[in-house]
């Protein structure tokens, strides 16, 4: 009964074990996703941001800036500017945030499968010094009807 219970408790041990990593892969997997998107954001807002600065640094070079359509024109190309720079920070940090949720999320089940696996490995270990007590129990009461 003692060795099914141990061989019960390995599996049940490798059983969980197996499907924490199965879920920290899949955490892992979004975060390499989560990593990719903050890229792709930041580098199509960053073209935005630098074509909006090249026409404006095409109006300062090559019209006349004291022009009030000109003047107006890049007035709004500034706007629009720092528009995009808002809008980057706000996806950055809505992404950053999430990130570091599935961070904290990885981290917290990390540790919850290196407890229980601990528990289990303990738990075992306790199993097998019954199975040895009960063992050399018998072993003595075996030894000891030979003797009679």
């Amino acid at each position: 009964n003692l060795i099914m219970n141990i061989t019960t408790k390995q599996n049940q041990a490798i059983y969980f074990r197996k499907r924490y990593h199965k879920n920290l892969n899949e955490i892992l997997k979004h975060i390499d996703d989560m990593r990719e998107e903050i890229c792709i954001t930041e580098e199509e807002h960053l073209k935005n941001i630098h074509k909006l600065l090249d026409k404006i640094e095409y109006y300062h070079k090559f019209k006349d800036i004291n022009s009030p359509k000109n003047n107006s024109h890049v007035k709004e190309l500034e706007k629009k500017v720092i528009q995009e720079e808002a809008y980057l920070d706000t996806e950055l940090r809505v992404l950053q945030a999430d990130l570091g949720m599935l961070m904290w999320k990885y981290e917290e089940l990390e540790n919850y499968d290196l407890k229980e696996w601990n528990n289990s490995q303990l738990e075992i270990q306790q199993l097998r010094a019954k199975l040895m007590e009960v063992a050399t129990r018998f072993s003595k009461m075996k030894s000891n009807n030979y003797y009679y």
